[in-house]
């Protein structure tokens, strides 16, 4: 329903007649791509831009955002937001606006939303079979709490078996954007020998994510400490973990 990533662009397929066959692209832009709105803010503009040939059509719907404990987003349809235009036309190489708020109050936690932008296909005048490319934009929106406070943790890490499993817990009251996870291991005289990147993506207030590591079964024997790190808002937060002799698969 919805993919791991802060702005996500969905294919939809349409066919015609059979006969000679026809490709149509078509494309859109949005700016911004990530929408908060507070109580001193609680309304703001989006800009949508047709940089084809052709005139565009989008429509426009609201979901509440969730997360669950695997950290797979859910989306629910919802009235919370509120957006001017629903349907908007927008010419060739041309730009619209749409005003976009809230129709509840701001609260203690932040509430997450998406605002899911879809072009609608335009009526084609072809004999033959033809194809058109749709467009589909996922915007994160949240209403701010009245005071933020950020609080990500790294949890439950343990080591068995050549695998790294831990956890990423948001105990704030706000989201944790997406971000690096640095993962690096060391040996006994603390030389960095192993080193991964791992992606954490958008995590809500009061949510999880879990996470597994692989460790290359050579490096495995010379490891004595793995240290998990990361940073979010430039808020710095980590956990090392010791490793024993036998934690090496077998």
């Amino acid at each position: 329903m919805d993919s791991r990533k802060g702005r996500w662009l969905a294919m939809g397929l349409t066919a015609g007649l059979a006969g000679a066959s026809t490709l149509f692209a078509s494309a859109f832009t949005v700016a911004p791509i990530r929408v908060t709105l507070s109580s001193q803010a609680s309304s703001t503009l989006i800009t949508v831009g047709n940089p084809t040939e052709s005139p565009l059509n989008v429509q426009l719907s609201g979901f509440v955002w969730s997360l669950d404990q695997s950290g797979e987003s859910h989306l629910e349809s919802t009235e919370d937001l509120l957006f001017f235009p629903l349907l908007l036309e927008v010419p060739p190489h041309a730009e619209r606006r749409v005003r976009i708020g809230a129709t509840v109050p701001f609260g203690n936690v932040e509430r997450s939303y998406r605002l899911i932008l879809e072009e609608l296909q335009s009526p084609q005048r072809l004999s033959g079979v033809h194809i058109q490319f749709l467009a589909r934009f996922s915007i994160p929106v949240f209403l701010a709490p009245t005071k933020p406070a950020k609080d990500l943790r790294i949890v439950d890490a343990s080591y068995a078996d050549g695998r790294l499993s831990f956890r990423t817990e948001n105990h704030g009251n706000v989201h944790s954007p997406p971000h690096k996870l640095h993962v690096s291991g060391q040996d006994a005289s603390g030389s960095e020998i192993f080193v991964r990147e791992v992606d954490n993506w958008y995590l809500l207030p009061g949510t999880s994510r879990p996470f597994t590591v692989e460790i290359p079964a050579e490096t495995c024997p010379r490891l004595k400490t793995i240290e998990i790190q990361g940073e979010a808002d430039g808020t710095p937060f980590s956990q090392r973990v010791q490793i024993g002799s036998d934690s090496c698969a077998r």
